[in-house]
């Protein structure tokens, strides 16, 4: 029974509507509960009956009972019974993505995947149907979950489904249709050379007043755009990651983001080394292991008082 509550309404939705010629989902809202129960048993009643809802004078029975889109009575799906898509999903957790930096982060995602999936009866991977990819999108949306964030399940329930495939035996037997959501295209925000000055200034000046005072940001925001490191890259940065840095041909190997064992050797750029020297001194004095010991959230923070003081805090990419 799809019946929900949205703004002192009740949605009614019956997804295997039969109503020919093809398939189609039926959404209704009524303004009681009792008025939504009461359509859930009309519709399903006149499609087991006439395949089709609203039933119009001079509709004829059908000749048997439809059975379109009752999982449990033709393909005996079975809610929260675990299945070869959960079992797909830790061996590509296990093989796939593992000893990636990102594993856990993909872990939540699909594991949200596979309980919606689950939920819905469809435990094993060749149950699954478009429609309940498209209930997926549809319940992202509803959350206000951005594309991106959406593509994300996507793309993980389709890494799932290529490795059952590639099993022996065969943990699917089909590609699932997955498409990816598009995106809106958003002109790209870019911190200019102008405005990197003003910013790493006032970050480093206690009387400026209309930025807080902190130079541990203003060294990493120098790091990372005079040497072109990733964010995650330069937080993770220790001193003994630098080399040469007295020399002529100073050079960094930042651990790397993408795997657990990537690494590139890097030339130092003159204009970094400043900063980093002033990074590794403070990290002495504090004795901290890295050179910028933030976290993620502490850096988005910082950087959110700075696309205000910069008056671009409206633009999404900025």
């Amino acid at each position: 029974m799809g019946i929900r509550e949205e703004r002192n309404r009740f949605l009614v939705t019956v997804e295997r509507a039969s109503a020919l010629p093809g398939f189609r989902r039926i959404r209704r809202y009524v303004k009681t509960f009792g008025e939504a129960k009461a359509l859930d048993n009309e519709i399903h009643a006149a499609l087991d009956a006439f395949g089709k809802w609203p039933v119009e004078e001079g509709d004829k029975p059908l000749l048997h009972p439809s059975r379109h889109g009752q999982y449990a009575s033709d393909r005996q799906r079975k809610v929260g019974v675990p299945g070869t898509l959960r079992e797909a999903t830790q061996i590509a957790l296990d093989t796939h993505w593992a000893g990636k930096r990102y594993h856990d982060t993909v872990k939540y995602t699909i594991n949200v995947v596979v309980d919606f999936m689950e939920a819905r009866g469809a435990s094993n991977i060749d149950d699954i149907t478009s429609e309940d990819i498209d209930e997926l999108v549809r319940s992202h949306r509803e959350k206000g979950n951005a594309p991106g964030t959406i593509n994300k399940s996507l793309g993980a329930l389709a890494i799932v489904n290529k490795v059952a495939l590639k099993r022996k035996p065969p943990l699917a037997t089909v590609e699932l249709p997955i498409q990816k959501v598009a995106k809106r295209r958003i002109e790209k925000w870019w911190l200019r050379p102008d405005d990197h000055i003003k910013v790493v200034q006032a970050l480093r000046n206690p009387i400026d007043g209309e930025l807080f005072t902190d130079p541990l940001f203003a060294d990493l925001i120098d790091v990372i755009v005079f040497n072109g490191l990733r964010v995650e890259e330069a937080l993770r940065l220790e001193e003994r990651m630098i080399f040469g840095l007295d020399g002529k041909e100073p050079w960094l190997q930042p651990p790397g983001t993408k795997t657990s064992d990537a690494q590139n050797s890097i030339p130092i750029f003159p204009q970094t080394v400043a900063p980093l020297r002033s990074a590794i001194e403070r990290a002495r004095v504090n004795r901290w292991s890295r050179l910028f010991p933030l976290r993620t959230r502490q850096v988005a923070d910082r950087w959110n008082d700075i696309r205000f003081y910069l008056g671009v805090d409206e633009i999404p990419t900025s």
